[in-house]
């Protein structure tokens, strides 16, 4: 009896022993770790005084393979409340493929840290995130949209610097399948998991919206509440009516310029006329094109016009761009570039494989072409977006099936912004959302595309943080666009700018010298004539009292002029400065003059003057002032 009870015991032990095994190995591939990290900017003291915790997330590739161990890192920072809070939010960035911890600056003064921690998460395949899927490809897609090409040309040559990410991607072992919205949802569950929180609000952005609703439908309890910025409505919509929701952009942008700018539509269609038969090549830095070379054709000027109406700022200078290309203006359409090339900073892969296996179908290429032929004027949609979809067939990868699970999570509190002007999420997405989401609030925004990040949008976030149930105070008043058209246009601005913005110390300091020495010769000859000391060099003092006025003024003038203009709206810098500071471009050609006449009377004096060495250092900074102002291009 004893062995029979020891057989029944070592058998019920194997058994056990295998259902706890096979148990184990269905979750070994749903394990995730997270662990602390180093900051992500060990050397950015502002970031790094604000007791930011900074981790890394060990999680599958691929959550649906049951025969994969292999594991990716993401990348995440959690922001402290300004205050005890047990709210919690965590950002989604759009794209896909853009970075969310990499702009963390625009995080730290939040208001929403008023009333929440914030998680920032580098999204799989994505900034700090490891792996990150062909970040560099951006630079090689901007090299082929410098090219006079046709559009067939540009679309084959896009298809092909992505192929050599395709297979890079595919060498080093990566599942280009993994990368989407599903799995996405499943990275966010473990982390609000292993950051043991209960539930928290998700605030997606542009492509950051589809991922939040896959996610929402997927994990419904994770959600203490939803933000949606510039929402996605239908993902097969998204890449089908492209060209027509940048034409009701468009049609908007020429109705409500049309006081100030009456012939608008008529120039925009005559740029895309002009451009067809004839590009527009400008120079550039060669840190941005290879070549120093950018040739614009109609794609080009389009891709432009199509992400100004992103931006607030640039919403309001999208007529000046336009007459920019109407005129040929070679020195603005330079600035553009380098504006613009920022727009193709993100991880490029990422971005591709997360299109493709979350929208792309057998029918996407076909409904997008007819969606363009409609608009026969336009001469065609916008290439970048059309390419996605060539890439997308010719990588093979399409969408995944996933269930409309609206309403699992259709009672969840949502706030939704959507813009009047955005050209790829339209004003409309957000009206249907709001119907799908029945404790909504949905605010139309007189602006672009991600307004929630102005500050009125700011505001609104943060109030419905505060009460989800409630709907959200708008503190800050919503202004509405106004089409800046009084510049004085001067192409050195935007350089002078930069000197400003990040200035290099080599560079700059004979400058300051000169200033250093003008300001002191300026004090020593107003403090001279008022003792009565050397009445005989008077003449010559009261013309450095002059001229060192002038240059402070010029100097001091077009650093405040460009800080102020900056305040208001950055890009009014790539045009120059308004009209208001008219008077420090005519200051510049009176110093000039009498800066000759200073030089003129010291040689007739010089027998005369003592101290020769200072009066012509004072003499010589007079000259480098002027030199920086042609330098720059102000003069």
């Amino acid at each position: 009896m004893r062995i029979k009870s020891t057989i029944k015991k070592l058998f019920i032990c194997i058994i056990f022993f295998h259902f706890f095994s096979d148990i184990n190995a269905q979750n070994s591939n749903n394990t995730y770790k997270l662990k602390t990290a180093a900051s992500y900017f060990p050397d950015w003291k502002e970031v790094n005084s604000q007791n930011i915790k900074w981790y890394s997330l060990s999680v599958p590739e691929n959550w649906e393979s049951s025969n994969s161990n292999k594991t990716i890192k993401l990348a995440v920072a959690v922001l402290p409340c300004f205050k005890k809070s047990s709210k919690n939010a965590v950002h989604i960035s759009g794209g896909p493929g853009g970075w969310c911890i990499g702009p963390i600056k625009k995080w730290l003064n939040h208001p929403l840290r008023n009333e929440a921690n914030i998680i920032l998460v580098d999204l799989r395949g994505t900034g700090f995130s490891e792996p990150s899927l062909c970040p560099k490809l951006g630079k090689d897609i901007l090299q082929v949209l410098a090219e006079n090409n046709s559009t067939t040309t540009d679309i084959n040559q896009i298809v092909n610097v992505s192929e050599q990410c395709k297979n890079d991607l595919i060498e080093k072992g990566i599942d280009i399948k993994a990368y989407n919205s599903l799995n996405i949802s499943k990275d966010l569950h473990a982390l609000k998991e292993s950051l043991g929180i209960n539930k928290w609000f998700v605030y997606g952005v542009s492509y950051g919206t589809y991922i939040t609703q896959v996610y929402s439908g997927q994990f419904p309890n994770d959600f203490e509440g939803i933000i949606l910025d510039s929402p996605i409505n239908n993902i097969h919509e998204y890449y089908k009516n492209n060209t027509s929701n940048y034409i009701s952009s468009l049609n908007t942008l020429f109705k409500e310029s049309k006081q100030k700018f009456p012939d608008l539509e008529s120039k925009y269609y005559s740029v895309i006329n002009k451009l067809n038969k004839k590009g527009i090549e400008v120079n550039v830095d060669k840190t941005i094109v290879q070549t120093g070379k950018f040739t614009y054709n109609a794609d080009d000027f389009k891709i432009i016009i199509h992400q100004s109406l992103y931006n607030k700022q640039l919403i309001e200078l999208v007529p000046l761009i336009i007459n920019s290309f109407y005129k040929e203006d070679k020195f603005i359409l330079a600035n553009l570039v380098d504006a613009f090339s920022e727009a193709l900073k993100r991880d490029f892969g990422t971005y591709y494989c997360v299109s493709c296996n979350d929208g792309f179908t057998d029918k996407s290429i076909a409904d997008y072409d007819q969606n363009t032929a409609a608009f026969k004027k336009n001469k065609r949609g916008i290439l970048f977006y059309r390419s996605d979809l060539s890439i997308c067939e010719k990588w093979e990868i399409g969408a995944q099936k996933i269930n409309d699970s609206t309403q699992k999570n259709n009672q969840i509190k949502t706030l939704i912004f959507a813009g009047k002007y955005d050209p790829i999420t339209p004003l409309n997405n957000g009206k249907e959302l709001a119907k799908k989401y029945k404790k909504s609030f949905l605010f139309e925004m007189p602006y672009g595309h991600a307004t929630s990040f102005s500050k009125a949008g700011k505001s609104i976030v943060e109030s419905f943080i505060s009460r989800p149930d409630k709907k959200p105070e708008i503190k800050e008043e919503l202004s509405q666009i106004k089409f800046i058209s009084n510049i004085k246009y001067n192409g050195g601005i935007s350089k002078l700018a930069k000197s400003l913005n990040k200035p290099v110390l080599l560079y700059i300091s004979p400058l300051i010298i000169a200033i250093i020495v003008v300001l002191g010769t300026f004090l020593y000859c107003i403090f001279s004539i008022f003792r009565g000391k050397n009445k005989n060099l008077k003449v010559l003092k009261y013309l450095f009292i002059v001229n060192s006025s002038l240059g402070m003024v010029i100097v001091f003038g077009f650093i405040w002029a460009v800080f102020q203009t900056s305040n208001y709206n950055l890009f009014i810098l790539l045009f120059g400065l308004p009209e208001k500071y008219n008077f420090l471009f005519i200051l510049n050609y009176i110093f000039i003059g009498t800066t000759i006449i200073n030089l003129l009377y010291l040689l007739v004096r010089i027998k005369l003057i003592p101290n020769l060495e200072v009066v012509f250092s004072t003499a010589f900074s007079y000259i480098l002032i002027i030199i920086y102002l042609f330098h720059w291009g102000i003069v």
